[in-house]
């Protein structure tokens, strides 16, 4: 017999499109089917995609936490991308009310974690580039 949470394993959870701050995004639940799904108004925002079949999920398992934990985990995941990209829009939105354009030697604009988060290459944990101490 089939487990519960297989009735969602091809669901779809990459959210990492929520990280580009250019654009602009829109949700892909209509208000009407979050009413009919009971999602409060607190909920609703660019996850709730993913809430509701976790919502379902729990209701088939009976909230067991060791249950759909891939829906979970790519319902957390989406909200960290969502609030990665508001961050990212809110401090471009400072830098252009206050004419900041160049960055001070060390600091880095918030726009650019979206890049730095996207390529691994360009972390700033790349050991290529580490300094060398002179001790």
């Amino acid at each position: 017999m089939p487990r519960t949470e297989e009735r969602w394993q091809d669901f779809d959870v990459d959210t990492d499109y929520l990280r580009d701050p250019s654009k602009k995004h829109i949700m892909k639940v209509s208000e009407e089917e979050c009413n009919k799904m009971g999602i409060a108004s607190q909920c609703r925002d660019l996850c709730t995609h993913i809430l509701i079949p976790l919502n379902q999920c729990r209701k088939a398992t009976w909230y067991m936490p060791w249950r759909c934990s891939e829906l979970y985990e790519g319902y957390t995941k989406c909200l960290e991308n969502d609030a990665m990209r508001l961050r990212a829009v809110v401090s471009q939105r400072f830098y252009q009310q206050f004419g900041i354009e160049e960055v001070r030697e060390g600091h880095t604009h918030a726009t650019s974690q979206y890049q730095m988060m996207s390529n691994p290459k360009s972390s700033i944990w790349n050991t290529d580039t580490a300094p060398t101490s002179n001790n």
